[in-house]
């Protein structure tokens, strides 16, 4: 991977589903610098999906630094 939209956008992938069953989360990662950006990951019982933006209500924000 190249940068870290390419790690977002192959997230529901390397999401092991039975793991993450039962398992509800809204988190917002903000990444600074090149290569950074705005993300919405929802897990909603196994299932991932992640939006490039922002997340009106995420119940956790992730703030990191692209470098």
């Amino acid at each position: 991977m190249e940068n870290f939209s390419d790690l977002m956008n192959n997230l529901p992938n390397a999401v092991d589903i039975e793991k993450a069953r039962g398992m509800h989360a809204l988190v917002q990662f903000s990444i600074a610098g090149e290569g950074g950006g705005q993300w919405a990951v929802t897990v909603d019982d196994g299932r991932v999906s992640v939006q490039k933006g922002s997340h009106p209500k995420p119940e956790l924000i992730l703030k990191a630094d692209a470098k």
